[in-house]
C-alpha cells in the first residue's frame, strides 16, 4: 500500500525507513530545513534567554542541536528524531564529548515525563 494508509496518514515505519535511507545525503539537500532554522535563530538573536534545556524535534542530523548547544552553553540539548540513521549521521559530525543527547522517538509520542522539558 505504500507510505500512506487508506486515511492518508503516513505510516511510522515507512517514514522511518525513508529518512534512514536519506540520512547520508540529507545535509546536502536540506534547503527547507536549513532556511527554517536560520529564520528561527535570527528571531532568537535579540533575546536574552536563560535556557536550561532545549529539545529539537525532528532534528535530522542535528545541525540545529549543535547550534543550540553553542548558543546556550549551559543548556542540556536533546536531539530527537524518528530516524536512527539521521541521529547516527549527526553523531559522526560532532565532537565526541558533547552536551547533546540523542533520542530516537516519534514526535507524536514523546518519551519524556509531562512538563519535564
Amino acid at each position: 500500500m505504500g507510505a500512506a494508509t487508506k486515511t492518508g496518514e503516513l505510516r511510522r515505519a515507512d517514514v522511518m525507513r525513508r529518512f534512514d535511507a536519506a540520512a547520508s545525503t540529507f545535509d546536502g539537500a536540506d534547503f527547507v530545513h536549513r532556511k527554517t532554522a536560520e529564520g528561527l535563530f535570527e528571531r532568537l538573536q535579540p533575546m536574552q534567554l536563560e535556557v536550561r534545556q532545549a529539545l529539537e524535534l525532528g532534528s535530522a542530523t542535528g545541525k540545529c542541536s549543535r547550534e543550540l548547544a553553542a548558543r546556550f552553553r549551559r543548556a542540556r540539548v536533546t536531539s530527537l528524531d524518528i530516524s536512527g540513521q539521521m541521529l547516527r549521521q549527526g553523531r559522526s559530525q560532532r565532537r565526541r564529548f558533547s552536551r547533546i543527547r540523542e533520542v530516537q522517538a516519534d514526535a507524536m509520542h514523546l518519551p519524556f515525563p509531562a512538563d519535564s522539558i
